[in-house]
């Protein structure tokens, strides 16, 4: 169809239609048709998107449900900047918001509506792995960061969520770990590390509050194998030893006919390379040293005495009794230097005075002393008490094994009473008096059920008392036959013996609980037989050094070998074991916060608690630097990491301090430890 427009006379318009005949076109039939088909179509695709943004935004637009979320969560940065600890007390729950009077947000009820909208805040604790990066669920818990999830929900729609993590980005610490500082600093900082008072030990390990330490004493001990520190030999066998320790110096009779003398600090560093050596003519079996003049004596055979200037180390005076008098095994002099008693083979029992010049004397030189003692046995050792003039000698005689020899006369030396013991006493040491004031003596003897005894001279009753004693074949491979005993002083004493077996040895024992007191309990600390070989030993072939702590070993051979040896064997220094103190407090100083507008937030505390042991700390706040009416809180726990919150009651104060208590285990052989104290506060 053609539209045609005309002009008429009358100047109007008019139209007119015409119609074309074409295939291109449309039927007004078909127009009508398309429209329907467009109209239905259309109002598909209309429904499915308005259904579909019914289903996912149902009641609202999206950007509203996004605003109601964003402000929940906005609302809690608010109050998270207001009071963290607010925070804390609010984990867990489901909350919802409102501003209270001053316009300030602040949690409230469990939910908030907006139309059909519901919203809901949970808080909950974040957890972190040793790298600081946030886990779900393991690692430790982070007091300062938390997580917020708010979630918006309405009917017919999917929840709308939004996760956040807050931190306390304003929290402050007030955290020690070590207390090295030293103590009486009142007022605490970061740089001094130091604390107010303590019982405790706040230094001796850095970052480690421990009790204090009680060390036990120390003793001086052998080793467990004596040839691991015989630090020094020499190829000459030992009769008799001899300690001087107030000169330093160590004498050796000799299996030779020269007499040997040492520096024993010389022998510790360089052995006993440097001497002084004395031709002397005779094996020295007994050997002495005079305290007020320069003397040492040395005793042979046929009743030889040599006086050695200890001074020039050369022979002052010889002395000599008839042939066939015996052979000397020892000497006890009197205190003020002027007379000796000399004691060998043949129950011999000499009184000899002495002179400055070294020149002896004999005053009573018999044999057979005590008189009933028979003649073919040996006096071994002897010692002298000046104050009682008596005079104490052991012997091979088993009636007369330990005699008590009355010498107020000089001339005329006479037997007050015996003790007899059916195996041979080899060396005896006076190691005081118990509670009664009578001497008390370290007594060896061979072989035997006990050949460790400790005897007291009861005076009263005229006898000898056993109180005490170790049977020291029990402690070895064989049967013992101990030659000298040295008592160290330290409640204790040291025997060397040598064991008869295919393959002799030297057997060293250490008894301890020699005590001078009431009746001894002994203990055998140390028998050792695996280091030395020997054929047979004499009296007396060991000297012990109180001062330098160790012992002069002689007549010894290695291996079993022909050549016998002496050897300088140190002591170790241990310590036995100590304990912890029961109980300790460490009071920290004062930590002013600034103002009391600060919130306390929680308290972390590492630690060590061996079982039966105890930790308690206790935080307090004032407002007076006096802490005059303080309010507390105390923490403890077993664990060895552990946060708590801080008691609202605390919140409003300026002054802060804490107190440390600690209790030791059970046994006080353990003690707790703390590493670290931890304030958070904002």
């Amino acid at each position: 169809m053609k539209f045609l427009k005309y002009k008429n006379q009358a100047g109007f318009t008019q139209h007119h239609f015409k119609k074309f005949k074409s295939g291109a076109g449309f039927s007004l039939i078909e127009l009508i048709v398309a429209i329907a088909i467009f109209a239905i179509l259309a109002s598909g695709v209309l429904y499915v998107v308005t259904s579909s943004y019914t289903n996912f935004y149902g009641v609202g637009d999206k950007q509203s449900i996004a605003e109601f979320a964003q402000e929940g969560l906005e609302a809690v940065r608010s109050i998270r900047e207001n009071s963290w600890q607010y925070m804390e007390d609010n984990v867990g729950s489901n909350l919802g918001i409102a501003k209270d009077a001053n316009e300030i947000w602040e949690f409230s009820g469990s939910e908030n509506t907006l139309g059909d909208l519901t919203r809901v805040i949970t808080l909950s604790v974040v957890s972190r792995d040793t790298d600081g990066n946030i886990t779900e669920g393991a690692g430790a818990e982070d007091p300062l960061t938390k997580k917020v999830t708010v979630t918006v929900s309405g009917s017919g729609i999917s929840d709308y969520v939004l996760n956040s993590y807050l931190t306390s980005w304003s929290n402050r610490v007030w955290e020690q770990t070590d207390w090295s500082g030293g103590v009486g600093t009142e007022f605490w900082s970061y740089e001094n590390k130091a604390y107010t008072t303590s019982s405790v030990d706040g230094t001796s390990v850095i970052g480690d509050l421990t009790l204090a330490y009680i060390p036990g004493s120390l003793a001086w001990l052998w080793p467990d194998d004596v040839a691991d520190i015989a630090s020094t030999t020499l190829a000459v066998y030992s009769f008799s030893a001899l300690i001087d320790d107030d000169n330093d110096q160590f004498y050796l009779g000799a299996y030779s006919s020269n007499a040997y003398r040492y520096d024993i600090t010389d022998i510790r560093t360089n052995g006993f390379g440097s001497q002084s050596s004395l031709a002397v003519g005779f094996y020295q079996y007994g050997s002495g040293l005079n305290s007020v003049y320069p003397h040492y004596y040395v005793g042979g055979t046929e009743g030889q005495i040599k006086t050695v200037s200890t001074s020039t180390f050369a022979v002052l005076q010889s002395y000599s009794t008839t042939k066939g008098a015996g052979t000397i095994y020892g000497f006890a002099i009197q205190d003020d230097g002027t007379h000796m008693y000399a004691v060998g083979s043949l129950g011999s029992v000499w009184s000899l005075a002495i002179a400055a010049d070294g020149t002896l004397t004999c005053q009573n030189c018999k044999s057979g002393i005590p008189q009933s003692m028979a003649k073919t046995s040996n006096v071994n050792a002897v010692w002298l008490d000046d104050s009682e003039d008596a005079l104490y000698i052991v012997s091979d005689d088993s009636t007369y094994a330990l005699s008590r020899i009355d010498v107020s006369s000089k001339t005329a030396l006479t037997t007050d009473y015996s003790y007899a013991n059916s195996y041979d006493m080899t060396d005896i040491k006076y190691i005081g008096t118990n509670g009664d004031g009578d001497n008390r003596f370290i007594i060896i003897s061979d072989t035997g059920a006990d050949e460790f005894q400790i005897i007291d001279d009861d005076i009263s009753e005229s006898e000898f008392v056993k109180v005490a004693g170790a049977d020291l074949s029990a402690e070895s491979t064989g049967t013992i036959y101990p030659k000298d005993v040295a008592y160290t002083g330290n409640d204790e004493a040291i025997v060397m013996a040598y064991v008869s077996v295919i393959a002799p040895r030297i057997t060293m024992f250490t008894i301890s609980g020699v005590t001078t007191g009431a009746s001894p309990s002994l203990s055998i600390d140390l028998a050792d037989h695996e280091t030395y070989g020997t054929y047979s030993i004499y009296y007396h072939p060991m000297a012990y050094s109180a001062k330098q702590y160790g012992a002069i070993l002689g007549g010894i051979t290695f291996d079993d070998s022909a050549t016998r040896f002496s050897a300088f064997v140190d002591q170790e220094e241990i310590a036995s074991p100590g304990v912890y103190a029961a109980s300790g407090s460490l009071v920290s100083s004062k930590l002013d916060i600034g103002s009391t507008d600060q919130e306390l937030h929680s308290v972390t505390i590492s630690q060590d608690i061996p079982s039966g042991c105890d930790i308690d700390i206790t935080l307090e706040a004032d407002d007076d630097i006096n802490f005059g009416s303080a309010t507390s809180q105390a923490f403890s726990s077993t664990t060895s990491v552990f946060t708590e919150e801080v008691n609202t009651d605390m919140q409003g104060e300026r002054w802060l301090r804490y107190t440390v208590d600690m209790d030791a285990c059970d046994s006080n052989a353990d003690t707790p430890t703390l590493y670290s104290f931890k304030l958070n506060y904002r």
